[in-house]
């Protein structure tokens, strides 16, 4: 039997990212071995009577479709039973049971990685902050880890594809399902110099609470973890917060105060993180570990390197979508953004209701005629695609 049948099943029992895994797997050490248990012998994890129910349902029939839809197309299957799998993983809380990916994943035990994450609407200094920065770390012989999001984390992967150097991209859904619709062929080319990698099996849609929970991957599979920019609240301040919880090392940016784009790497900068200027401030960490990979000098030619030259890198020529921007700011025609690609019907509704001026949820519904749950459907879709921002207050706007 292939023991990677069992990891599936466990974590279709207790669902990704389950801490519970945890304690159960430090008592009975494989899923193999967990799985041979009666469902009684794990009351004591406190588990609920539905994880107790799926427990005892000894059937691999759903871990073997899964396992042969992750493995078309030349997909793989990771679990910590795999020599490929990142020890610097296993210790995180929440440990991933099973990674999906597509692609050729480094050997992260024997590469140094660092994470780069910021805000989906990054703005021009963001731009280049994060090329400059990404393209250093991967001339200077860094893996690049980021989450294949629109804005920072598309940049970040831009730039390791330019220094023709590895990047992992972490999805918070299938490896099958191309999400953001833009990155597309940013994927494609992920896949011929590194990874697409997801805890969550072929055909899982882009949930928005699957996005908080892979963050734990970014800063898992890392030595450390680089905000370029990121506003107060920013899923990469949620990435910062794991690393800081895994003992990772957190590097940040200093921005422009006075836009409130980059409030958030400010804070982390009080918390502890570290200020950095160039990629020397972050190899300089780790050349010790990594003497023979790390190359101080090759990554002091980023800046006089065309390649990370932003009007250069931000154009993805293997994708269908067009030129990549990096940001939600796209070109303006008629003074507004344009409606970013591959939404749906309603989300697009949504998107020609809105300006700058910030509207409530009621009113959002009033204008658009949709219910509810439609409309916080649409709104998660346009937020996740860095089309609008969503003020602390709950009041929605397009970004500016």
């Amino acid at each position: 039997m292939d023991d990677r049948l069992y990891w599936i099943w466990l974590q279709d029992v207790l669902s990704p990212g389950s801490y519970k895994a945890d304690a159960i797997l430090r008592e009975f050490g494989t899923a193999r071995n967990v799985y041979e248990l009666p469902a009684k012998s794990l009351e004591h994890f406190k588990l609920t009577d539905a994880q107790l129910a799926r427990f005892a349902d000894k059937s691999l029939k759903g871990a073997r479709s899964i396992l042969n839809a992750a493995l078309t197309d030349y997909g793989w299957v990771l679990t910590p039973e795999d020599a490929l799998y990142p020890s610097i993983l296993r210790a995180i809380q929440g440990i991933p049971l099973v990674l999906y990916g597509r692609g050729e994943f480094p050997d992260l035990d024997l590469l140094p990685s660092v994470a780069i994450v910021g805000t989906r609407a990054v703005t021009a200094y963001g731009r280049r902050a994060t090329a400059m920065i990404a393209g250093g770390l991967s001339l200077g012989g860094t893996v690049i880890v980021s989450g294949g999001a629109w804005g920072v984390d598309t940049i970040a992967h831009l730039a390791a594809l330019a220094a023709d150097s590895k990047t992992i991209a972490v999805l918070g859904c299938g490896t099958d399902i191309v999400y953001p619709p833009q990155n597309g062929g940013l994927f494609k080319s992920i896949t011929k110099k590194g990874a697409v990698v997801s805890e969550y099996p072929p055909g899982t849609p882009p949930l928005r609470h699957h996005f908080p929970q892979r963050n734990r991957l970014i800063s898992g599979m890392c030595l450390g973890v680089c905000i370029t920019e990121a506003p107060a609240k920013s899923g990469a301040i949620i990435t910062a917060n794991y690393a800081f919880e895994q003992g990772r090392d957190v590097f940040a940016v200093a921005g422009d105060m006075l836009t409130g784009r980059s409030a958030g790497t400010d804070i982390l900068i009080r918390r502890g993180a570290q200020l950095i200027t160039n990629a020397k401030d972050i190899l300089q960490e780790y050349i010790i570990r990594f003497p023979d990979i790390i190359d101080i000098k090759a990554t002091e030619s980023v800046l006089s390197d065309s390649r990370f030259d932003i009007d250069n890198l931000l154009i993805d020529r293997s994708s269908s979508a067009g030129p990549i921007t990096g940001s939600h700011d796209l070109k303006r025609k008629s003074g507004k953004p344009k409606c970013p690609d591959g939404v749906s019907e309603n989300a697009c509704c949504l998107f020609k209701l809105l300006d700058c001026k910030p509207r409530k949820l009621d009113e959002l519904i009033d204008l658009s005629k949709l219910q509810a749950s439609q409309v916080m459907t649409a709104l998660t879709e346009l937020e996740l695609a860095g089309g609008i921002c969503c003020t602390p207050e709950r009041l929605y706007c397009l970004c500016k």
